[in-house]
């Protein structure tokens, strides 16, 4: 058991109290008592001076991506895949892929990320999803379909469904791993790969993770090639509903609005890749005003160079400032991150928040340094001023991972390293 004594906590309950106390976190890695002054047998962590957080979740990440940091620069977003991502994703083997989900993971938790939903790889994809595994974090997992659009990575319909239901098999539900089907975009995408995706959806009661209408040319080449809107055709094909999860939905016509917010249909928004690719700026307020479940995540890191949720939370609010000023504030967007991700995702019963029975995911937060004094209200200071340098510790199922300014789960020295031998050897 542990005992984490003296902390502010900023619980994010229904109530959204921030308290005074402590929170002893039993043997199995979920919170036992909130209370001032708990006496217990239990390795005591004084927190005295910081704020103890709910880990933040990033509902839109790309782990395969991690080890092409830096290396798809100045293009958008239809010659970025065909030139870089497309091409870069079927390099991959079992090794990379492994250093690529360690970096990319590494670089998360420290920076207070403890819950996923990742978009995968067309290959060797399982590899991702047993580096997950080893930091106990709930993550939503599956592999990238495609049956068109890539010499290089497009696969037959037969072959992506048994590799799927293997995937479903091995892996759903075990160690807080939730498989999700993961189509790619419309223009990887059969009509016949698309509705296969719902059926399986429906068969074993899964989530569908997908992008859509990103850039304006790609938006235009789907109506072009299906004579209708995105949300339109993708209502048609059975591919809207809450358990569907679009990224970015940044160019939407008003009738797509609609749609949306008449199926419940979920956003999740990653606001630097929108702005490094020039494809835009989605209208979270609208989404949030409509009752649409929405998240935020990094994205990938060669679309965003860096996977750290504080610099997307801070720039979310910047960004709709652009267009409906103070419609954002630095308290929506904290619970974007965290109790609203799990929403999104259908995990707020167990994590996103600070509450007697839900999961240890916490993070230890000091806002005592120099970029982030002073500050008045918890919120705004995190959101708009806090770097990874406030984030001290970071435990997931009670389990501490990261501990100022070292991480505990494997040797990150190695692992830049391996990483450092394998770029040099390209």
């Amino acid at each position: 058991m542990k005992l984490i004594k003296n902390a502010t906590i900023v619980t994010m309950n229904r109530d959204r109290e921030i308290l005074r106390g402590d929170i002893l976190i039993n043997s199995e890695g979920f919170i036992e008592k909130i209370s001032p002054g708990i006496d217990a047998e239990a390795e005591i962590i004084d927190v005295e001076g910081k704020f103890v957080i709910p880990g933040l979740i990033q509902t839109h990440v790309h782990l395969s991506q991690t080890l092409f940091r830096n290396k798809a620069e100045n293009l958008q977003l239809l010659d970025w895949l065909r030139k870089k991502i497309y091409p870069y994703e079927a390099s991959h083997t079992e090794y990379t892929l492994s250093l690529s989900a360690r970096l990319g993971l590494t670089e998360m938790i420290k920076t207070g990320t403890t819950a996923i939903l990742d978009f995968g790889t067309v290959n060797h994809y399982h590899v991702v999803i047993e580096e997950v595994m080893k930091t106990g974090m709930i993550a939503f997992l599956g592999k990238t379909l495609m049956d068109k659009g890539s010499d290089e990575l497009s696969q037959p319909l037969d072959r992506i469904v048994k590799e799927l239901k293997e995937h479903i098999e091995k892996y759903h539900k075990k160690d807080g791993i939730f498989y999700v089907l993961e189509p790619r975009f419309v223009l990887s995408c059969s009509e016949e790969l698309l509705k296969t995706t719902v059926e399986l959806s429906k068969e074993y009661n899964l989530h569908i993770h997908t992008h859509t209408s990103e850039n304006k040319k790609e938006t235009e080449l789907v109506k072009e090639i299906t004579g209708k809107l995105p949300f339109q055709y993708y209502y048609d094909t059975g591919l809207t509903g809450k358990n569907v999860i679009f990224a970015h939905a940044i160019h939407l016509e008003e009738e797509e609005f609609k749609i949306v917010k008449e199926t419940g249909t979920g956003i999740t928004h990653s606001p630097s890749t929108n702005l490094k690719l020039g494809s835009g700026i989605a209208d979270i307020c609208r989404f949030i005003k409509d009752g649409v479940k929405v998240g935020i995540g990094a994205d990938g890191a060669p679309a965003n160079n860096n996977l750290s949720m504080l610099n997307e939370i801070r720039l979310a609010v910047f960004l709709q400032n652009l267009n409906n000023f103070g419609c954002l504030t630095a308290e929506d967007v904290f619970e974007i991150a965290t109790i609203g991700g799990a929403r999104l995702l259908g995990i707020d019963e167990i994590t996103g928040s600070i509450e007697e029975e839900k999961r240890a995911d916490l993070v230890v937060v000091n806002m005592e340094k120099i970029h982030s004094m002073p500050y008045d209200d918890f919120y705004s200071g995190f959101v708009f001023s806090s770097s990874p340098e406030n984030i001290e510790k970071v435990f997931i199922k009670g389990k501490l991972l990261y501990d100022r300014g070292v991480f505990l789960l494997w040797d990150e020295e190695k692992l830049l390293e391996d990483v450092k031998k394998l770029n040099t050897s390209h």
